[in-house]
């Protein structure tokens, strides 16, 4: 047993005959007038508008509150005052590391970098 075709099932809605409903349509599209749109109160649109601002001007408060301007002045550099490092006194500002191998063990050498000159 197949499936019939769409255009199958649908031969047999063209055989069906419309009720005639024409008459009733324009009858009814003749009683009914098109209603005009409603016409806001002015003063719901001047509240509108108000509560708008207002909205507008408290985020741009909150705004100006959470990031404040601090006079775009940089940031201190950091004080030149010099503290023994013991053996790492001689890398002093390169990255010191080690590397982990055979299941993360250190094989006990530590490596620096001079972050201007990384070769």
């Amino acid at each position: 047993m197949t499936m019939p075709d769409l255009s199958e099932r649908f031969q047999q809605f063209e055989r069906m005959p419309a009720p005639p409903l024409w008459s009733d349509i324009d009858a009814r599209a003749n009683t009914i007038r098109p209603s005009r749109p409603q016409v806001f109160d002015r003063r719901a649109k001047i509240a509108t508008i108000v509560a708008a601002l207002l909205i507008a001007a408290a985020a741009t408060a909150f705004l100006l509150r959470a990031f404040p301007d601090e006079g775009g002045a940089p940031a201190s550099p950091a004080s030149q005052t010099h503290r023994d490092l013991g053996v790492f006194e001689g890398v002093r500002g390169w990255i010191a590391f080690s590397k982990h191998t055979d299941g993360g063990h250190s094989d006990d050498q530590i490596f620096a970098i001079d972050p201007q000159d990384p070769q």
